[in-house]
């Protein structure tokens, strides 16, 4: 079976949290995740696939919109073909020549709409068949001009795309709002890339989906965080409370846990405590905080996305 991600799983996720940390915000831009094949038919061997994932991966990234991040549902992924091969006499040993097209494709998933695609032809040589397929792979310059345009062409696309859907996006929002399904709300807001024009509008509402979400799970997380602490897992205790927005409706509860549990933690984890405690109390702090929550809700998602196969979003 082809799955949705290729092998190089731990590849996204380190792109992911780098754009992360440069800002809640500025970290939703257009971008494409790579889906690759496993397989495919005349020889190409995982080997070769991840050497080509690694090449088309530095070239989405040098433009800025190779990410983890697939809430907008926007996919990169490529079709080879392999039309030839032949057996030339080249005097002293005979030579393998392979040639093959790359397609590339950019994907909307939900509508299964193709922004655009590109066909490169792509040819190898070498002593065997497998290093034959070593050299196309290799030799395949994916940062041409037409392949950045090809690019520069889908994420304009899909920066149209998104500008015709805002307002139904936000108002389909509002109504998982208005039925307590405030976590759908906020994934369906936060696939607004900040290249669309109204992404200050549907952040704003990310930011209210948010608080409420976090309200309608702050009891439980506090339940969670009381029950570890009273079993002295301070350490875990912390953490569970630190997921908790400090605007949220569990505050008042939540700081009078981290107080008493600062008082029953050796120094070292007090310390811990003590911070947590002024993140509560400092207003600039909650503000940088929820922002936080928010980039950690978005990785928390992402970490747990279904499996697609790769056939299915070829189709």
């Amino acid at each position: 079976m082809k799955r949705y991600f290729s092998n190089s799983f731990v590849h996204f996720i380190v792109l992911f949290l780098s754009s992360l940390l440069t800002g809640f915000g500025q970290s939703n831009n257009i971008s494409f995740a790579l889906v690759m094949p496993e397989e495919v038919d005349g020889g190409l061997s995982n080997t070769h696939l991840r050497r080509l994932h690694d090449n088309l991966i530095d070239v989405l990234t040098q433009n800025g919109i190779a990410s983890l991040n697939i809430q907008n549902n926007l996919v990169l992924y490529p079709v080879i073909k392999l039309y030839n091969q032949q057996t030339v006499n080249a005097g002293v040993q005979n030579i393998t020549v392979v040639e093959a097209d790359l397609s590339l494709y950019v994907k909307q998933l939900d509508n299964k709409l193709i922004f655009s695609s590109i066909t490169k032809k792509m040819k190898g040589s070498g002593k065997t068949y497998d290093l034959a397929l070593n050299n196309m792979i290799s030799n395949a310059k994916l940062d041409e001009p037409n392949v950045v345009g090809f690019l520069d062409k889908a994420k304009q696309k899909a920066i149209t795309y998104y500008n015709q859907r805002c307002s139904s996006i936000i108002t389909q929002a509002e109504q998982m709002m208005k039925m307590n399904r405030y976590e759908e709300a906020l994934v369906s807001l936060l696939s607004v890339p900040s290249e669309v024009d109204c992404y200050q509008q549907a952040n704003t509402k990310a930011v209210e989906a948010f608080k409420l979400y976090q309200n309608q799970n702050c009891n439980q997380m506090l339940l969670n965080a009381k029950a570890k602490i009273a079993n002295r897992q301070f350490e875990e205790g912390l953490n569970i409370i630190a997921m908790i927005d400090p605007s949220s409706s569990c505050k008042a509860e939540a700081l009078q846990v981290i107080q008493q549990a600062s008082g029953q933690v050796e120094a070292d984890n007090k310390r811990k405590w003590d911070l947590l405690n002024k993140i509560f109390m400092d207003s600039a702090e909650i503000e940088k905080r929820r922002l936080d929550l928010m980039s950690q809700f978005l990785i928390s998602r992402s970490m747990n996305l279904p499996h697609y196969y790769y056939q299915n979003v070829t189709r």
